[in-house]
């Protein structure tokens, strides 16, 4: 649940937009994040087994960490500070945990 919660507020950090491109990317990365979250918070409620609910997971972390990888890459043209880089930097680290301590690996 954690890890859901945690790409949900990295997908929603993008301040005013700038550049068409950037922009686009990040939305588009966010909105399948917001799809995969609702996805997985289905399969969770329904009692979907560990491994189902674990590889929902991996792929929710997998596409958070794209979307984090084009905040690094447009962080200027999306106006985005080094502190809000390094945060969503620690989010990530904190899904990536809860991922093995629940999931392993």
């Amino acid at each position: 649940m954690k890890r859901i919660l945690l790409a949900a507020a990295i997908a929603t950090l993008v301040a005013t937009p700038a550049f068409a491109g950037c922009t686009e990317d990040v939305q588009a990365q966010a909105q399948k994040i917001q799809t995969l979250t609702q996805e997985t918070m289905t399969k969770m409620q329904a009692g979907a087994s560990k491994d189902e609910q674990c590889s929902a997971s991996k792929g929710l972390m997998d596409e958070t960490k794209k979307l984090v990888a084009i905040y690094k890459t447009c962080q200027a043209e999306l106006k985005l500070t080094d502190a809000q880089i390094q945060q969503v930097d620690q989010q990530v680290a904190t899904g990536d945990q809860s991922y093995a301590q629940q999931c392993g690996g």
